[in-house]
């Protein structure tokens, strides 16, 4: 039996089409686009639909929007593309199976030959997709998708001295953080696919309509590999042809119009007598609509798995409080955060392959400072630091210290040089950078500044802002850390004027001159130092001032630390080394009264 769903999020569906049809033996397609409240990766997405190599002309557009915060954005995208199209219409749509029945009524009405369902969680990378699920020729087929398994690996050679050097490679995400271990941060990392067998239902007990049947973490779909052989020869590719027929399909599937009966579309999309799933509403209509198609229609559903035309996004856990949510992503969607917000440069760094280590350090993304033992790295992309300035404004809790010395409520201690900022995990963004220092810092650090291999688990964060009417420079102090990066957030001759970083003992000043770039410098005793004025604008920074908890070692995505006991007690380590980070830092633990 099918019911109405409840409508609760604001929905507006746009139309395109062009009636003109230039090659009568090319098929006419729909692509209804549903954008649901959690969507990621926006920006990447709608590139990946215009890349579809296939005469637009042929291709009607119905779009649905539920996150009304975005409709603008995605407005001014379709107003690009106008010139293309000769209609946009705009329709009422209250949930994800209303807009599917609203996409079916409009590609009869055009009557066009397929109707291609897509999420904006689908992200099509293979341009050849949609010729490729037509040239299939079957009433129902989806393209092969996933979440990338297969973690980067970025590259560390430390000496350690007597001529001894660590040469492997840190692969992410087997990070040890502030927060935990390798299997707690896995518990963010879903492994995700489009389609789901039986075999993978009755090991992870549960139904098609459940988030879980697409969804797994990686340890778990390590433990589940042997006894769902069906579902893991059709990932390994062991059977590669068009004819591999599946239970279920979310996200991106093709549909041959004529088989679907005239009747109340929307029924075909809901089931009352299914708990409606909180995480992905949309992806459960999908299940709800192959149930219609196996069980009422008795018709297969194909899946091409010849190649992978692409990637789904992981929007689980998503933040509410974020203008940018996606810089959170870093574990969660590592391949889309990564080419989001990383140069082009330090991305060739790194591998899928550990066995086929590029260099390190290219001369691209190190080279010497201004001054002594000072490093600057290009790093991340304009993206990267415009949002991070919008997320600190957006918090605007801006710590008010006139440079002089004071007592910081937020840390437990004494300021004898503060700074106007805001810590990072005051507005959630600790964790990420944690995970940033690790894998892309690292690496950097243990070549130029040698014989500290163990991981950074530590360190004091924070994100500063320089103006000349309120904090404008910062007198001179060492800092409390092994070593100390600043990012430039914004650029000079543009949003600020002065400033820079000026070391007494070496009598030299270095500047960052270009966004995104970092400056690299050893902490406590060496490097004296002061922030000099920025004289007009207003200049941002990200401090991050870090001590690594060595003697720990990284074996096998966890830490090997001599003098204590192995794996089963890890969670203890991690916590006793970062109190001694935090104690390194000046931390005392507020008495009991």
């Amino acid at each position: 039996m099918w019911a109405k769903n409840v409508a609760i999020f604001f929905s507006i569906p746009i139309l395109f089409c062009l009636a003109s049809l230039k090659d009568e033996n090319t098929k006419d397609v729909m692509i209804a686009v549903t954008f649901g409240k959690d969507f990621l990766f926006l920006p990447e997405f709608l590139q990946t639909l215009e890349n579809l190599d296939y005469p637009k002309e042929h291709i009607c557009l119905h779009i649905t929007v539920q996150n009304a915060t975005k409709y603008d954005f995605i407005k001014s995208t379709i107003n690009s593309w106008r010139p293309k199209y000769q209609n946009i219409k705009f329709l009422p749509s209250a949930n994800a199976a209303k807009a599917k029945q609203d996409a079916i009524h409009y590609a009869k009405n055009f009557r066009v030959n397929y109707i291609l369902f897509l999420s904006s969680l689908a992200h099509l990378e293979d341009p050849s997709t949609l010729k490729d699920l037509i040239k299939a020729d079957k009433d129902v087929v989806a393209p092969f998708l996933m979440t990338y398994e297969t973690f980067s690996h970025a590259r560390r050679v430390c000496p350690i001295g007597m001529h001894k050097v660590i040469n492997d490679s840190n692969s992410f995400p087997h990070l040890v953080t502030q927060k935990g271990l390798r299997e707690e941060n896995y518990e963010k990392i879903l492994i995700g696919n489009n389609f789901v067998t039986d075999d993978v239902l009755i090991e992870r007990n549960v139904t098609p309509y459940d988030f879980e049947a697409f969804w797994v973490t990686v340890p778990q779909r390590e433990k589940e590999e042997k006894s769902t052989e069906t579902f893991t020869n059709i990932i390994k590719r062991k059977n590669c042809d068009t004819d591999i027929q599946v239970r279920a399909v979310r996200y991106a599937y093709l549909v041959n119009i004529d088989i679907i009966p005239d009747m109340k579309y929307r029924e075909m999309f809901e089931n009352k007598n299914i708990t409606k799933d909180k995480i992905d509403p949309n992806g459960q209509a999908d299940s709800f609509f192959s149930a219609t198609i196996i069980n009422h229609l008795e018709l297969p559903i194909h899946l091409i798995n010849s190649k992978t035309y692409g990637q789904i996004v992981n929007v689980k856990g998503v933040p509410d409080n974020k203008l940018n949510p996606e810089l959170t992503r870093i574990m969660e969607n590592h391949d889309l955060w990564e080419k989001r917000y990383i140069q082009e440069q330090v991305r060739k760094t790194t591998t899928k392959d550990p066995d086929a280590m590029p260099e390190i350090l290219p001369k691209d993304t190190v080279k010497p400072g201004n001054c002594r033992d000072t490093y600057q790295m290009p790093m991340f992309t304009k993206m990267f630091c415009e949002q991070w300035i919008e997320e600190a404004e957006h918090v605007d809790n801006w710590f008010d210290s006139g440079n002089d010395a004071v007592y910081d409520d937020r840390n437990g201690r004494q300021e004898d040089v503060p700074t106007t900022d805001i810590n990072l995990w005051q507005y959630g963004l600790e964790e990420t950078w944690l995970a940033v220092i690790n894998f892309y810092v690292y690496p950097r650090k243990c070549t130029v500044f040698p014989g500290h291999p163990g991981l950074d688990t530590g360190g004091h964060f924070f994100t500063v802002r320089y103006r000349s009417e309120e904090q404008p420079a910062l007198k001179p102090h060492h800092d409390n850390s092994l070593y100390s990066i600043n990012i430039a957030l914004n650029k000079i001759g543009r949003d600020f004027e002065g400033g820079g970083t000026n070391f007494l003992r070496q009598n030299c000043s270095d500047l960052t001159m270009d966004q995104g770039t970092m400056l690299a410098h050893p902490g406590r005793v060496t490097h004296f130092h002061e922030g000099l004025p920025t004289t007009s604008g207003t200049r941002y920074i990200l401090v991050s001032f870090v001590n690594a908890a060595y003697p720990c070692f990284e074996r096998g995505g966890v830490p090997t630390c001599p003098g204590f006991k192995p794996k089963e007690d890890m969670r203890e380590i991690v916590e006793r080394r970062a109190q001694i980070a935090r104690g390194n830092e000046g931390y005392q633990k507020p008495k009991e009264i």
